[in-house]
């Protein structure tokens, strides 16, 4: 008797081995006339050389490249149907898959555990399911599918998932939902920040300042940081040059109630009352002692001790405009281990135009931020970028000396993230080095291609309201300023998905 069928697992190791046959050689298309270009070759010969790998040998590997995957393919297709047909014969048919039930909707994590094999064979075909973006070949591939693997990917994988646009709506749905539950706690929502600065002007300009931020992030907890910043600076003809310097702290709580315990308690200590405040430095420094032992006492809070050094060139037309360019590094140190965290370089442009009366005017600023962090390690693992606009009307009784105002906000943020150990996008970066290294800036770009398809991005669109009071008394200069910017939009687009709009709400 002659036996007919196949083993769809094996076809599946098969076609995993020509996919990456295929990938190899594409790559290998793709970066060798790069390479002949960089060499140090003249003469006929080398030109008859470069003209056949361009006519000939490089479309042959493309073509090669296209069969591998074609073959591929049907290996995946003839497997499934193996799959189908042995399941149809022994009456075992899977039933679809319910996402909210079954423990497929607790968000990562919670998922089925699976052989290494069986999640090398997943994560394997969500990069051959991405490369080809066939929705029909993406639905079969679902379908063939044990519960216990639909559950493991939406709960280990469910930023891939998104970019599928072949599988189920509720499928890629809860999907969304998993991958947003998983950076909850990274989405800011609401920032409130209060700042307040009082400074010296004689020759040179010293000044320091306190900035209180509370930010709120879309699963609910909330950051507080605090930080004492000292400036020094003076003029050089028409620019202003300033130098900062400054440290801070973060605390991280659950919740809203218990940040604000926790502020009601500093607050206790740190403000003396009453009679207390009459007693002087005494009991400034007592109130200092108290607030460090409060500190001490909610340390398994502390998030992280920030330190950072930056300065800044600002430039005026008097009465019409002003222009202002800044450079900030911070460090991050962990708050638990103490261990050296990331470190952010952040540039920042801004230029603010103003019209003012004796009574009041209006003004708006408009500011560019774009900053890059380094991982512990030293790897760049984000970018992000920052518009923003401030509109705003102020007035004052004496307008040179008080100034109040108030206005709104409006904002837009870009952020990539991605990790810097991915093999993939490890290789990309030195790809990318080699180009530029060659002064090849397109194909710099090129290479780079990877690491976006394998980042995170996040953009949000905020607005909010501020308000400011401005005390100049020719020599001593103070202000205070509060802004609240709340979240209005947030998309999502994970490492290798699809945009999504997130519920922040």
């Amino acid at each position: 008797m002659v036996m007919v069928g196949a083993d769809p697992d094996e076809m599946d190791r098969v076609a995993q081995q020509l996919f990456a046959a295929a990938d190899e050689i594409d790559q290998q298309a793709r970066t060798l006339p790069a390479e002949l270009q960089a060499l140090w070759w003249i003469g006929q010969v080398a030109s008859q050389f470069m003209q056949a790998m361009g006519s000939h040998h490089i479309p042959a590997l493309q073509s090669t490249t296209q069969f591998l995957r074609n073959a591929g393919q049907e290996l995946v297709r003839q497997a499934d149907e193996q799959r189908k047909a042995s399941a149809a014969e022994t009456g075992s048919l899977r039933a679809p898959h319910r996402p909210g039930g079954g423990g497929g909707g607790g968000g990562i994590g919670g998922g089925p555990s699976l052989s290494p094999e069986a999640v090398r064979r997943l994560e394997a075909d969500l990069v051959r399911l991405r490369r080809d973006g066939d929705a029909a070949v993406q639905a079969a591939w679902w379908a063939g599918l044990s519960d216990a693997e639909r559950e493991w990917l939406l709960d280990e994988r469910p930023g891939d998932l998104t970019g599928l646009s072949g599988l189920p709506a509720d499928v890629i749905e809860q999907a969304q939902e998993n991958y947003s539950s998983s950076i909850a706690d990274e989405v800011v929502v609401r920032t409130v920040t209060t700042t307040a600065e009082l400074g010296v002007s004689f020759m040179i300009e010293v000044g320091g300042g306190i900035v209180a931020e509370q930010v709120t992030y879309a699963d609910g907890s909330v950051a507080l940081s605090l930080d004492f910043e000292f400036s020094a600076g003076g003029n050089v003809k028409l620019a202003e040059f300033t130098g900062e310097l400054g440290a801070g702290r973060t605390y991280r709580f659950a919740n809203q109630a218990e940040a604000d315990e926790f502020l009601a308690g500093l607050t206790d200590v740190a403000v003396p009352q009453g009679l207390e405040l009459l007693l002087g430095p005494l009991m400034a420094i007592d109130a200092l002692a108290d607030v460090d032992a409060y500190l001490k006492a909610h340390a398994h809070h502390l998030e992280s001790v920030n330190v950072n050094v930056g300065g800044s060139a600002k430039g005026e037309v008097p009465g019409l405009a002003e222009a202002e360019a800044g450079l900030r590094v911070t460090e991050r140190i962990d708050g638990q281990a103490g261990d050296q965290g990331a470190v952010t370089v952040e540039a920042s442009l801004s230029v603010k135009g103003a019209g003012h009366g004796m009574f009041g005017g209006a003004e708006g600023e408009v500011q560019v931020t774009a900053s890059i962090r380094q991982d512990s390690a030293g790897q760049p693992d984000t970018l992000k970028f920052e518009f923003a606009h401030d509109g705003s009307v102020s007035g004052g009784a004496w307008t040179d000396q008080l100034r109040l105002t108030c206005g709104r906000s409006v904002s837009g943020t870009v952020e990539v993230s991605f990790d810097a150990s991915d093999p993939q996008i490890e290789g990309a970066v030195a790809d990318a080095a080699r180009a530029m290294a060659r002064g090849d800036v397109p194909g710099a770009v090129n290479a780079m291609s990877p690491v976006l398809d394998r980042a995170r991005i996040i953009v949000q669109a905020d607005q909010g309201y501020r308000g400011d009071i401005n005390v100049d008394l020719v020599l001593l200069e103070g202000s205070w300023d509060s802004k609240t910017i709340d979240n209005g939009t947030t998309y999502v687009r994970p490492p290798g998905g699809s945009f999504y709009r997130m519920d922040t709400k």
